[in-house]
């Protein structure tokens, strides 16, 4: 997660001896327990480990690509949960890193041997600048003020994004928006346009036009719905998925595909 408007700032939990909350501005965009990378504590990054967990076959190291660091959540949780996993991490704001450092404990690989590299920049450029067929995900959590920058969810971008990716490789994209959910809306018909397969792992509130966290699950070959489903039912809250093709285009709601030209002039 990124933003060079706000800088970061760590609060401890209360309820937690070893929980660290990450906030940028006012939103509080990574949670990390010191004592245990496999602890997940918001539903939506739940959804995401649910995806790492159930993807391919279980216990597989995976080459990721994480588009934004927030407090290194989810390299670390995959570093644990699939031992010999490598990833990149790519993040825009000195400040997140810095945090990361001193006060959530984190260390590369280097370091501590964990597959973990991190490198400062702008996500979509360091994407470019990676080998076609390279990684097994691709994971975009990048903020900017709140939202997604817009040059992160183009048609161009996610071609940019099939072409590092594996044949079998997924990419997972977490959105949060509010009604009218435009912005949700076109970046999910922008991934429909893109992928053979998608998915969204929701609150049932927020996928009937309430506020919150969208995760878009996208892949060249099937989604692991079935499994997906039962690990989201253990999230807290629970979350449900739309798998089902009808249904992701009645979400999408005839919303606009977004290419570079489009969001060009709403900056």
């Amino acid at each position: 997660m990124g933003s060079l408007k706000f800088s970061a700032r760590i609060t401890s939990d209360s309820e937690r001896d070893s929980g660290r909350i990450l906030e940028i501005g006012a939103l509080s965009q990574s949670y990390v327990d010191l004592d245990n990378p496999a602890y997940l504590h918001f539903s939506y990054v739940q959804a995401i480990g649910a995806a790492l967990d159930t993807w391919d076959v279980p216990g597989r190291p995976f080459r990721a690509l994480h588009l934004g660091a927030g407090g290194l959540t989810l390299p670390r949780y995959l570093a644990h949960r699939r031992p010999g996993s490598s990833s990149l991490v790519a993040e825009i704001d000195p400040s997140v890193l810095r945090a990361a450092r001193e006060e959530l404990g984190f260390r590369d690989d280097t370091e501590v041997g964990n597959g973990i590299r991190v490198q400062l920049g702008d996500a979509r450029q360091i994407t470019a600048q990676q080998d076609t067929a390279s990684y097994d995900l691709v994971i975009g959590d990048t903020f900017d003020a709140g939202f997604v920058p817009l040059h992160m969810i183009t048609r161009e971008f996610l071609s940019e994004v099939t072409r590092v990716l594996t044949h079998r490789g997924c990419y997972i994209l977490n959105i949060i928006d509010q009604p009218p959910l435009d912005f949700f809306r076109s970046a999910l018909a922008t991934t429909l346009d893109t992928f053979d397969h998608t998915a969204v792992a929701a609150r049932r509130s927020c996928l009937a036009g309430n506020r919150g966290n969208f995760v878009i699950l996208a892949a060249s070959v099937p989604l692991p719905i079935g499994e997906l489903s039962v690990q989201l039912d253990h999230c807290s809250p629970p979350l449900d998925l739309a798998g089902d093709w009808a249904q992701l285009v009645e979400l999408a709601d005839s919303a606009p595909v977004l290419t570079d030209e489009f969001v060009s002039g709403l900056a």
